[in-house]
């Protein structure tokens, strides 16, 4: 969690900025507009948000701020789904590289250097697997995490 505190310095309006396991930054803040900018971009994606669905046989998502049309989840990616989907056909997929209240499980990023993508693995004790990131998933994260946190919510059948 990150905490904002603001300081008038004569007739500038400064912002500092703690997240855990950083310093503090203070930034001279011209107008508000540029606060909220400041606001936006520094929490931008924190919980980031997809709704894969089964498209002619495949996991695939869309996400249209990226620039994203049926991207599919492959190498791995696509079995994960469906065990953690228990073999559904859609589902709203919470997912973060900081652990969030109520994630169901995680990835952890795995020791062998890709080209391109990036190589994970999944274990929740029951089931493991190695699955394969495309480098999509650097539009949400860069560089890409040691690990990423995930809930699976609103699975159809």
């Amino acid at each position: 969690m990150q905490r904002i505190h603001f300081a008038y310095r004569h007739t500038d309006l400064c912002v500092s900025i703690y997240k855990p396991n950083d310093f503090f930054t203070l930034k001279k803040l011209k107008t508000m507009k540029t606060l909220e900018k400041l606001l936006v971009e520094d929490n931008k994606n924190q919980i980031n948000v997809l709704h894969p669905y089964l498209w002619k046989g495949q996991w695939v998502f869309d996400d249209e701020s990226k620039g994203l049309d049926k991207e599919p989840f492959v190498a791995g990616a696509d079995d994960m789904l469906d065990h953690v989907t228990n073999n559904g056909i859609s589902c709203t997929l919470l997912f973060s590289k900081n652990e969030f209240p109520g994630y169901c499980f995680k990835i952890t990023k795995a020791d062998i250097i890709a080209i391109d993508g990036t190589f994970y693995y999944y274990d929740d004790g029951d089931h493991s697997l190695d699955l394969w990131l495309c480098p999509a998933l650097f539009r949400y994260f860069n560089p890409a995490p040691q690990e990423i946190y995930f809930k699976v919510k609103n699975v159809k059948y």
